[in-house]
């Protein structure tokens, strides 16, 4: 649903694309404002979401969600499922499987300011029957730039094959989420929590038990500590959602047998495959209006013109203002069957070397603050050895030492 937003230029959506490569400012209308809900319900039991929003100006662009709403799920068969606002005009309701089975149809409803105001509603659409991936795999690719001063990147292409062939759907789409491990840059020496006059605190970590040390007394312009290895912030795991729109349609295909089709396509940009990388695809059926809806997105969020390579689409969606039949909502609500496969390989890409450069330059201002006579300005301090006696450790960039702070989590995932 994010997707949705970042696509349509001029204050149609809340978050909008800048793949302009000169600037270019459109006369636009800034004081219309559309209603934007964008929501799916899927096979798949548990919670269904929705995001409600206001589209912003061209010239003030940022997100303006709507937190006071009431906002239902509707089936076929008369049931509702109110939705709860959880902030950031996102708002969900947990639906048990019984009530998400192949044929059922749903809608969404959604009332402005709590009850009180302009009422929306989407079309009925149905959970159509969704094949199994067959399987997922990848090729390495080399990506050569259209620029010739630009380096050539390297990754990794995926590709998955299904078969339709019977009573499953025409039209899919594809989401992914994907988890890698990676590294710190080096290993911490020491971790430096602190002082008292004369006397170092620290703590270093031998073979997964934490020991807490304190010396006095000690002669600063020696070694400040041995150096055993401590390794309890090298080894980091993140998940992320990826924002590629893929889409693909069978309507005007005999051969129902889907074979190589490509979806995401990653780079050794950073640190993605520097060890361990993970997807997990979900593959979900969609209607004919939201295929329309959908490749149109997709298209525009490939196009690299100078402004786009065709014009903006103003996408047609499934829902209308009940009170007023000529307002323009943006947005789209899907009925979507799912199924998902994982691919996990393990690879040795370079990655980019970040600059692990000092942050204290000079060994007086760190011994200073290692001698207790300033304070750090955070703690702990993770410090490396360096090669010069007179100056036995650094205190570098953080993130090069603690994978933490490159966003991911030292927890290891259950399926890894």
């Amino acid at each position: 649903m994010k997707a949705i937003r970042l696509i349509l230029l001029s204050g149609v959506f809340g978050f909008v694309f800048n793949t302009c490569i000169e600037p270019f400012t459109p006369e636009i209308d800034e004081e219309n404002q559309f209603i934007v809900i964008n929501a799916v319900v899927t096979d798949e039991e548990g919670y269904q979401y929705a995001e409600i929003s206001k589209t912003s100006s061209y010239n003030n662009r940022e997100y303006n969600p709507l937190n006071n709403c009431k906002a239902k799920i509707i089936d076929n068969k008369g049931n509702e499922f109110e939705m709860e606002n959880y902030g950031n005009g996102k708002y969900k309701t947990w639906i048990e499987k019984q009530y998400l089975q192949t044929g059922d149809q749903f809608k969404i409803e959604v009332v402005l300011d709590n009850g009180n105001g302009k009422k929306y509603e989407s079309e009925f659409d149905t959970l159509l029957l969704c094949p199994e991936i067959d399987s997922i795999y990848f090729e390495y690719q080399d990506i050569i730039p259209d620029d010739p001063i630009m380096y050539t990147k390297k990754g990794i292409q995926f590709y998955i094959d299904f078969d339709a062939s019977g009573s499953y759907a025409n039209n899919y789409r594809w989401k992914s989420i994907e988890t890698w491990e990676y590294h710190s840059i080096d290993y911490i020496y020491a971790v430096f929590f602190g002082v008292r006059p004369n006397c170092y605190n620290y703590s270093v970590l031998v073979n997964g038990i934490t020991y807490n040390i304190e010396r006095c007394g000690l002669d600063t312009s020696k070694k400040f500590l041995e150096p055993p290895v401590i390794d309890s912030l090298f080894r980091c795991w993140k998940t992320a959602k990826l924002e590629e729109i893929f889409t693909y349609t069978l309507r005007q295909k005999k051969d129902k047998k889907v074979i190589g089709l490509p979806i995401n396509l990653v780079t050794n940009e950073d640190d993605r495959l520097t060890v361990k990388y993970s997807i997990l695809v979900k593959q979900l059926t969609i209607s004919d209006l939201a295929f329309k809806y959908w490749d149109h997105l997709q298209s525009q969020s490939h196009e690299t013109g100078g402004l786009y390579e065709t014009q903006p689409y103003e996408l047609e969606g499934n829902i209308r203002c009940v009170d007023n039949e000529n307002e323009t909502v943006i947005g789209i609500f899907s009925a979507s069957s799912v199924k998902t496969k994982r691919c996990t390989g393990t690879f040795s890409f370079d990655r980019n070397y970040q600059n692990c450069n000092r942050i204290l330059y000079n060994w007086e201002e760190l011994n200073a603050i290692l001698t207790g006579e300033e304070m750090p300005k955070k703690l702990p301090m993770y410090l490396m050895p360096t090669i010069n006696n007179n100056e036995p450790v650094e205190y570098i960039d953080q993130s090069c030492l603690d994978c933490r702070l490159r966003g991911g989590t030292t927890t290891e995932p259950d399926y890894w």
